[in-house]
């Protein structure tokens, strides 16, 4: 037997201000043309993205994370290669109609691809891990919007600069005791950089560090930079 957990939209709205700089929320009515609901437009250093609260008021089970980009020259490439890696969320090539039943494209005539995640409120789920897959869906977004390709060579290089201590190379400890090390000697880092230096997948660092903010403090811009709490 399954068991489902439900949150009031307060709850939620409040778990979103926390994560996000902005959260604008808007409640719909039914209509001939729509179906109505609330939604969450968020946005979270720049990046943006809209969160539909699913289920029947007062009380949601699950949300469902949409954000659209621009698409890239090969679209269906960009969209297999995104799904071909360790992501929670999925992308797809959107083909979206305007008001007058044409593609609805950019002022460049670009088409649009999105990315989306549903998170189900099955399984006795809290807020604390609700955050924490909403915080993997904004590292997948760094990823969808190639926010961490912008690094140049220079600094790209920088990140790895790093030579694991000989106590620290050992598969027995820790991946959070590594990370702490290599931010006790660096001060800072995003994940990619961490990830680099220690060898190892950057979700895995993220799963570390977004599981851990007490010990890993983290800036406000994307992708984030981290470095260990006074």
């Amino acid at each position: 037997m399954t068991s489902f957990e439900v949150f009031t939209a307060e709850e939620l709205i409040s778990l979103f201000v926390e994560i996000c700089s902005e959260v604008e929320c808007i409640v719909e009515d039914d209509d001939e043309d729509t179906i109505g609901g609330t939604s969450l437009i968020c946005d979270v250093g720049g990046l943006e993205f809209t969160c539909f609260l699913k289920g029947e008021e007062p009380f949601w089970n699950g949300l469902s994370l949409f954000s659209s980009r621009p698409a890239p020259p090969n679209p269906l490439h960009f969209c297999n290669r995104f799904n071909s890696g360790p992501h929670l969320s999925r992308a797809y090539q959107i083909q979206p109609l305007d008001d007058d039943d044409d593609f609805d494209v950019d002022a460049d005539g670009r088409m649009k691809v999105m990315a989306r995640q549903f998170i189900h409120f099955d399984g006795g789920v809290t807020l604390p891990h609700i955050a924490f897959l909403v915080y993997m869906w904004i590292e997948d977004l760094c990823t969808f919007n190639e926010l961490e390709d912008d690094v140049d060579d220079d600094e790209a290089e920088s990140e790895i600069d790093f030579e694991i201590p000989d106590n620290l190379a050992g598969a027995a400890v820790s991946l959070i005791e590594r990370i702490t090390a290599f931010l006790e000697i660096r001060g800072s880092s995003n994940a990619r950089g961490i990830a680099k230096a220690l060898r190892v997948e950057k979700q895995k660092v993220n799963g570390v560090l977004y599981g851990n903010l007490k010990t890993f403090g983290k800036s406000a811009d994307q992708p984030a930079i981290w470095s260990l709490k006074k």
